[in-house]
């Protein structure tokens, strides 16, 4: 029927694994509630967290740790970031002996959320990660 809308769904995991796979994407369970797979070379999870498992986050990781003598670059790279994006929140996290750079989207879907919809969020999500990843490596790598 033209003009028909897509009626709103709540957000699942099982929606969210198949929006992925209907983009070509490979992604596997990480632990239970989160699904995990690479992006250009970048380690992303992607859960519904919150009280009622309704808010999307898409988290990333880059694929290198930073360097001690890298960190003060690290630093301003996260600052212009954040200062001149909306999406995604990038920051640095020690992990053991390691610092390690991070991408993150969150978006609240208690409303529901269309196929198209979802799809969209997605691609945002990880479509920003990367290039944030990507700046880095353009910034900080030999």
């Amino acid at each position: 029927m033209a003009g028909a809308r897509e009626p709103l769904a709540p957000v699942t995991q099982e929606r969210v694994a198949d929006a992925l796979r209907s983009q070509g994407y490979g992604v596997s369970g990480v632990r239970p509630g989160v699904l995990g797979g690479t992006w250009d070379g970048n380690s992303f999870t992607i859960a519904l967290i919150g009280e009622r498992s309704d808010t999307l986050q898409i988290r990333g990781t880059w694929h290198r740790a930073i360097e001690p003598d890298l960190l003060g670059g690290m630093a301003l790279v996260v600052n212009d970031w954040n200062r001149d994006r909306i999406w995604p929140k990038v920051y640095s996290e020690e992990v053991g002996d390691e610092t390690r750079a991070h991408s993150e989207v969150c978006l609240d879907l208690s409303d529901g959320v269309t196929d198209a919809q979802l799809r969209e969020a997605l691609a945002c999500g990880l479509g920003t990660g990367v290039q944030f990843f990507e700046s880095l490596s353009s910034l900080l790598e030999p």
